[in-house]
């Protein structure tokens, strides 16, 4: 049950971190949004969504794992100048509050960077339970 559980509420936060992505094209927060950035971060947290799923119904995932951590790790490497811009910058790291614009690119990188750490746990969270027994 608590397996089950944990696989329901991995495939269900994913899927609603992929619909937040949408705001990814809002002019009020992006002075110039990017629909094919929002559509590559849609696509990657529903592969990590589509792992919870694939684990709670037995199907094999192993490809699909591997698929969505190789596209973490490109977006890990991507973003992670900007991150290193935003860290050594002047001033305090932003990562919030700020309206994205092209003066600022290390903003919106450095959640890119973040996004894709917190896209590898929930594949490490996958992996534990798809390798822990089912409970009856």
């Amino acid at each position: 049950m608590k397996r089950s559980l944990g696989l329901w509420l991995g495939m269900i936060l994913f899927t609603v971190f992929a619909a937040l992505q949408v705001n990814d094209i809002d002019p009020d927060i992006y002075e110039t949004p990017s629909s094919l950035d929002a559509l590559i971060w849609v696509f990657t947290y529903l592969l990590v969504s589509l792992s919870f799923f694939g684990v709670w119904k037995g199907w094999p995932v192993k490809w699909l794992m591997r698929g969505a951590v190789l596209v973490l790790l490109i977006q890990l490497v991507m973003a992670a100048p900007g991150l290193i811009s935003n860290l050594s910058g002047e001033g305090e790291m932003i990562l919030e509050g700020a309206k994205m614009s092209p003066q600022q690119p290390e903003i919106e990188t450095s959640r890119e960077f973040l996004g894709a750490v917190i896209g590898l746990l929930g594949l490490f969270v996958v992996k534990i339970l798809k390798t822990k027994p089912l409970q009856k």
